[in-house]
């Protein structure tokens, strides 16, 4: 039986390349986080609760200054009323690189909005279920 021919590996492909090479496709492609070019929603995928119902879309105000976690807050709800949606996750993380002081700020400033500037567009809240976040998160139910 006769032996097939190796082909070549393409020189893009560093897997078992020596440093220079990986240095050099690097150089070549950057370096690009997939992970954060895409949302939450779609890093999860179209997954489904035991119900067979879609889960809320999402928003993870993680890293955010409390100024652009409220902006995008406001603008996720809007969105969500726009386009029918009744229910929102946000996450706001527990609140670990807080000042234990004042708590969790981003879960403060978003409760609080709820609960101000947003009532008339939110019908409720709630923390989000153990699957979803607990205390990390808030399920949005919107008008």
């Amino acid at each position: 039986m006769a032996k097939r021919p190796k082909t070549p590996r393409r020189a893009s492909r560093c897997s078992s390349g020596s440093p220079e090479d990986i240095l050099r496709h690097l150089d070549v492609h950057g370096v690009v986080d997939k992970d954060a070019a895409r949302s939450v929603s779609e890093r999860r995928g179209n997954r489904t609760t035991k119900a067979g119902n879609r889960q809320a879309p999402e928003i993870d105000l993680h890293g955010m200054t409390s100024g652009k976690a409220a902006v995008a807050v406001r603008s996720a709800v809007e969105r969500c009323r726009d386009n029918g949606i009744r229910v929102l996750l946000v996450i706001h993380g527990l609140g670990t690189h807080s000042d234990p002081a004042s708590g969790a700020v981003l879960k403060r400033m978003v409760r609080g909005m709820l609960e101000g500037e947003l009532h008339d567009r939110v019908r409720s809240w709630a923390p989000a279920r153990p699957d979803e976040g607990g205390g990390g998160a808030t399920r949005v139910f919107i008008r």
